[in-house]
This record gives structure tokens, C-alpha cells and sequence, in this order.
């Protein structure tokens, strides 16, 4: 038989908390910090995401991945 934890408890520790507490009262874990923390992680999955999509589409519709004036910046190759 499983039992189901209802209510907030602190990932850290395992205390039982209020709704409305943004801090653990017994080890003082903040929820603020966490809840900043995925923030940063979803940043960085949708920037992976509009990167990889990018790379699809230029690469669907028959475009070199990097772009041409892109390539000459990385290998210093200037016209004139």
C-alpha cells in the first residue's frame, strides 16, 4: 500500500510546511532560490531548442548550416 505525502514538504529535509511558506522553518531551504533555478534551466532548453530548430530549417531547405558571412568571421576570411 502506498501513501501519498499531501501538503508542501521541504525537498531538502523532508518538513512538512505551510502553502505559504518560501522558506523550510526547520533547515531554511528557500523555495525562491529553486523556483530562480528552473528559470535559468528553462532559458537554457529553449535556447537549445530555437538552435536546433534553426539548424533544421537550413538544413530542409537545402542552405549550408552556417551561414556564408558567419564563416568568414570564425576563419578571418575577408573579400578585398
Amino acid at each position: 500500500m502506498v501513501i501519498k505525502k499531501r501538503g508542501k514538504y521541504c525537498p531538502k529535509c523532508g518538513a512538512k510546511l505551510k502553502q505559504k511558506d518560501q522558506y523550510c522553518t526547520a533547515c531554511g531551504y528557500s523555495f525562491k532560490k529553486r523556483k530562480k533555478e528552473l528559470n535559468i534551466r528553462n532559458l537554457i532548453i529553449l535556447i537549445i531548442i530555437i538552435i536546433v530548430a534553426w539548424l533544421l530549417i537550413r538544413l530542409i531547405s537545402g542552405n549550408p548550416l552556417i551561414p556564408q558571412p558567419l564563416l568568414d568571421i570564425f576563419t578571418n576570411n575577408t573579400s578585398g
